[in-house]
């Protein structure tokens, strides 16, 4: 504060005035960040506890020292060179900005730093606040390095990723979705994806997922029919969670979403060869084992011990019908036996010619 000013003060209000600086005096040393005072030619007037325990210096050892001491050298030019400039440097107060500061241990840590000026007569006094950022810092930088882990186990998935918000508007989506679906990330941001992706075919598919989602908090497993951006039906797998913050309440969801159409096809190529198969066995019962059968007139003996003919044995254990017919060997021995009888009937060609004068 100025002389002007406190020439201005009513003898009855000094009383009140010293009490005003008594308080800022103690809510200083009470203030959790470092303080430090210094006249324009940068030695320091006053710093409080919070300096002393940040920095590590002892109050006699701050006191009349220049104040640079306490920034990098590195930075230290240009720190003395903006504050004796007093009347570009008087235009900054109330500027925070963020830098580095030197412990007396000679190590450095990051701050951020509130300067502020005032006059006392032809004398430009600096003040500034110093707020240790280096917390802040550390949870930035881990922060940044779990994005960074995150964004490249993002990439290299080979299933589609999407990352939905509160109102089920994609806000993020893997390279590997964007070729499954055959479009760019403009074609999907902002949108819905039971809008994008929904095939004809399955109309019901996607909404039930979402309602599954909404009431359980997490679907796994669900399959549905799609449509790419290129007009092709393709079959997902698709697991999906919800995001909730720390009051549980809705922030947005994430899926994971499979392209499974060739092993659908592989299983509906299976399921068309079983059906092929059960259909074949059903006209097929086969006769298995060995079977006894006469060497002589042919039967067969069953289970129970009765012989059978073959033909009979043959249509009841499986599903083959019998008919007859003589093959040309037969045909040929049989026609030398009924010659060899006379001529009572006479067999040529298939045809049976039978005469009165030879009955």
């Amino acid at each position: 504060m100025d002389d002007s000013t406190k020439k201005g003060i009513a003898p009855q209000h000094e009383g009140a005035f010293h009490e005003k600086e008594a308080l800022l005096s103690l809510m200083a040393e009470a203030s959790p960040d470092a303080i430090v005072l210094a006249d324009e030619r940068l030695r320091i007037l006053y710093c409080n506890a919070s300096l002393m325990a940040l920095f590590g210096y002892t109050q006699d050892e701050l006191l009349g020292a220049n104040c640079a001491m306490l920034v990098p050298e590195d930075i230290r030019g240009g720190f003395e060179a903006f504050l004796e400039n007093s009347e570009v440097a008087y235009k900054t107060s109330g500027t925070i900005v963020e830098t580095r500061c030197l412990l007396k241990s000679g190590a450095e840590i990051p701050i951020e730093a509130s300067n502020f000026f005032w006059k006392k007569g032809n004398e430009l006094f600096f003040g500034a606040i110093f707020h240790n950022i280096s917390e802040r810092k550390r949870i930035e930088k881990e922060l940044q390095n779990e994005r960074l882990f995150l964004k490249k186990i993002f990439d290299a998935t080979g299933d589609g990723l999407l990352v939905s918000d509160e109102q089920g508007m994609i806000v993020k989506c893997s390279q590997s979705l964007l070729e499954m679906f055959a479009c760019r990330e403009e074609d999907l941001i902002g949108k819905h994806p039971m809008k994008i992706f929904t095939d004809d075919t399955s109309p019901q598919a996607t909404p039930d997922a979402i309602q599954m989602l909404m009431s359980q908090g997490s679907v796994k497993n669900f399959q549905a029919r799609c449509k790419t951006f290129n007009r092709r039906a393709i079959d997902v797998e698709m697991n999906m969670v919800l995001m909730r913050d720390n009051t549980d309440t809705v922030t947005g969801s994430v899926s994971s979403i499979r392209d499974i159409s060739e092993r659908k096809e592989h299983e509906r190529q299976r399921e068309e060869i079983i059906k092929e198969l059960q259909d074949a066995l059903a006209k097929v019962q086969q006769l298995e084992g060995l079977l006894p059968i006469c060497s002589w007139c042919k039967k067969v003996r069953d289970d129970k011990g009765y012989w059978q003919q073959i033909e009979a044995y043959i249509s009841l254990h499986t599903k083959a019908g019998i008919t007859h017919g003589i093959c040309p060997e037969c045909a040929k021995k049989v026609l030398e036996e009924l010659k060899s009888k006379g001529p009572l009937t006479l067999i040529q060609s298939g045809t049976q010619n039978t005469s009165k004068k030879d009955v």
